[in-house]
């Protein structure tokens, strides 16, 4: 995958992990990966620390002489109270269809082009997730995650649901019984996503690599990965607020 907006990864930058996560830490890049975000006004989900909520934003200046930027303020006034008395914000947005996350601290208010800002100490490091275009998230077995999906059956269109078995800002996993679906690489298909606590989403998927997954009991069913075609912002924001809501839940659990 090639970004030609974002640095190269250089000695300075460490894979973490076998998905394709790296690390870049030279101050330099940093910076520079940064102000890219800015330039193009990328949308950015930040998660509060503990899971006390999110919310959008995006980075409006960069100052790497004096190590700090301006994050877009919520306009919501209980919510800018819990941004500024958070430990820790951690945004993730895509550039070029690499997934940015970094995380930031010492959160102040500020101004920035005459609107409201969080003033916030440049981060020292930040990810990058290189093989993967997205970071893909399993959904929950326990009232799991459907899609409805529309085929053309004996001339006429037909609605399928499928379970969706894992899902992506940039694609879908689905869950195919036999006999029930069988979709053509290459094709696309229209489908529905109802997201819990989100709403749902209208979309086009086109499918891509199908394998047969044996389960516990011998049940076979077909994992078919299908992309989303020219997701829309609102969209692509939708499914990060589900991400990001189902991994709050899991943390929750996990501390539980």
């Amino acid at each position: 995958m090639t970004d030609s907006s974002a640095l190269a990864l250089s000695g300075n930058a460490a894979a973490t992990d076998d998905d394709g996560r790296f690390t870049v830490t030279a101050p330099l890049e940093v910076s520079q990966i940064l102000q890219n975000l800015a330039r193009r006004a990328v949308l950015l989900t930040a998660d509060l620390d503990g899971g006390r909520g999110f919310f959008l934003t995006s980075i409006v200046a960069v100052d790497a002489e004096t190590g700090q930027m301006w994050l877009d303020a919520t306009p919501n006034a209980a919510q800018a109270e819990q941004v500024l008395s958070a430990a820790q914000l951690t945004c993730a947005g895509s550039l070029d269809k690499v997934q940015i996350q970094f995380s930031c601290s010492g959160m102040a208010p500020d101004e920035c082009g005459g609107r409201p800002a969080f003033r916030v100490a440049l981060p020292q490091s930040l990810s990058r997730l290189q093989r993967r275009e997205h970071f893909r998230i399993q959904t929950p077995v326990v009232a799991p995650l459907k899609c409805l999906v529309t085929v053309v059956r004996d001339g006429r269109p037909a609605r399928i649901e499928l379970v969706v078995a894992d899902i992506s800002c940039g694609g879908v996993s689905l869950a195919i019984a036999p006999g029930q679906f069988e979709p053509a690489q290459g094709e696309s298909y229209p489908c529905t996503i109802v997201l819990p606590g989100t709403g749902s989403v209208n979309t086009a998927i086109e499918a891509h690599h199908a394998h047969i997954q044996r389960g516990a009991h011998g049940k076979e069913s077909t994992r078919c990965g299908f992309s989303f075609v020219n997701p829309a912002g609102p969209m692509v924001t939708a499914i990060q607020r589900y991400i990001l809501n189902l991994e709050r839940e899991r943390r929750a659990k996990a501390a539980g």
